[in-house]
């Protein structure tokens, strides 16, 4: 402000000093006044471009002393100019007594006047809260009209914002980088044409390089000849933004030349603000062998299986076989037994009974005749149960018609009949007759010794 009032007296008093009536004295006096209007703008102008920066603008000399300081220093430190102007620049902003230097800190501001260059650091400045924020300096030398290095300019920059980020970013590489090494899976990432700029301990482990050589090596390295181009396809999908297979099996071939199964599940990613290709990988060697284990065993089963139930068809249709030959050989015992039943009966009844009937009739004593009426009741009683079996068929005939209907059964004609039970022809047809009727043959030209027989069966 003193500098000011100056400048704006000066011309009055050297107009003065001049002379208002000699034309030079006028000349020179127009002409200062016309520097000093200049340099009055100039300043103004200076002064309007500093009030607007953003940054704070700060001028220190030699001993840390600040000369100036733009409108921002003054609300970031929440001081009046004249509480700042005079005072070491490292008790406004850092509230020490002694240089920054002392403090373990590097200061550019002595690197800026020994060397004569722009220097640049980051510290930490105290805001008018109370609070800390990260600034980042930069310091740029001032010279008088000799060349004499008097002043520097400090541009401090607020870059709290920055700094946290790049904090986040580094603890998030930091994590990523431990999650990484430390995983059971093999990690790449792949940027450009597909050349390796980041491999964990896992991925040299299954393709036997070193990280270090892994980083120097492409895709076509260790890709099988026959997945290459399936691979590069989907690199190049995922580097581009587009669709792609995220998760696929493929082959590597190890620096030994060992071919190994692989798990790959793929992402598209930054590296340093480049797109680029993530791959996550794991050895499935040990799966592959379980598989193939399992599919033979599973063949195995089947082909056990398919001969068991060959086996137990052939044994099932066997038993078939055996089951059927034992139904025929059952009825084959059935009809035996029936036939020998039929033909005690039938035995009984033309080769027993018709003598027992001729005994009856002769003359027998008592004694002879009670022998013969139990030997003829102990032969009905040995009979009997054929006789019912058989009866069982013609339920409806009486016993007399059921003893002439086996006999015709027999093959016996009328006449036979007659003589074996001792009864007239015209008796047996009769009882032929009532055969037919209650068989519900009569008027049929059906065979009554056939039909017969085929009930018999």
């Amino acid at each position: 402000m003193k500098d000011k009032e100056k400048a704006r007296e000066q011309p009055q008093s050297d107009k003065m000093l001049l002379g208002s009536g000699d034309s030079e004295s006028v000349h020179l006096d127009t002409e200062l006044e016309r520097r000093l209007h200049e340099l009055r703008q100039d300043k103004h102008y200076l002064e309007s471009i500093l009030s607007h920066i953003y940054d704070d603008v700060i001028v220190v000399d030699k001993d840390y002393r600040i000369i100036d300081v733009n409108k921002a220093v003054l609300s970031t430190t929440g001081h009046k100019r004249e509480q700042i102007i005079g005072r070491h620049c490292y008790e406004i902003f850092h509230g020490y007594d002694d240089p920054c230097e002392k403090h373990g800190e590097h200061c550019a501001l002595r690197e800026a006047f020994q060397t004569g260059r722009s220097s640049y650091s980051r510290h930490q400045h105290i805001h008018a809260d109370g609070s800390k924020v990260w600034v980042d300096i930069f310091f740029t030398p001032l010279r008088d009209e000799n060349g004499n290095l008097t002043q520097v300019v400090k541009i401090v920059r607020d870059v709290t914002d920055h700094v946290k980020t790049e904090g986040v970013l580094r603890e998030s590489e930091e994590n990523f980088r431990a999650l990484a090494e430390n995983a059971n899976d093999g990690i790449m990432v792949m940027i450009g044409k597909g050349v390796h700029v980041y491999a964990n301990k896992r991925a040299g482990e299954i393709s036997g390089y070193s990280a270090s050589e892994l980083r120097k090596i492409t895709i076509k390295d260790w890709a099988h000849p026959d997945e290459f181009k399936k691979i590069i396809k989907i690199y190049r999908a995922i580097v581009d933004g587009k669709s792609y297979q995220r998760q696929f099996e493929t082959t590597l071939i190890r620096k030994d030349g060992k071919a190994v199964p692989l798990e790959v599940v793929s992402a598209r990613t930054k590296w340093h603000g480049e797109y680029a290709y993530l791959v996550i990988f794991r050895d499935i060697s040990e799966k592959k062998q379980t598989e193939e284990a399992l599919k033979k065993a599973h063949t195995e089963l089947e082909r056990r299986v398919q001969e068991r139930t060959a086996d137990l068809a052939k044994k099932t249709e066997q038993l078939k076989e055996a089951n059927t030959a034992l139904k025929v050989l059952l009825k084959q015992r059935e009809d035996d037994k029936i036939e020998l039943q039929e033909n005690v009966l039938a035995n009984f009844q033309q080769l027993v009974l018709p003598y027992l009937e001729e005994l009856k009739k002769s003359q027998l004593d008592a004694h002879r005749a009670a022998i013969v009426s139990a030997l003829e009741s102990n032969l009905n009683d040995i009979t009997a149960p054929f006789a019912k079996r058989l009866s069982s068929k013609y339920s409806n005939l009486t016993p007399a018609e059921i003893k002439i209907a086996n006999l015709i059964r027999d093959g016996r004609t009328t006449k036979e009949i007659a003589v074996l039970l001792h009864l007239s022809e015209h008796t047996i047809k009769s009882h032929r007759s009532n055969i037919r009727r209650k068989l519900r043959l009569k008027n049929k030209q059906a065979n009554l010794r056939s039909h017969l027989s085929s009930l018999q069966e």
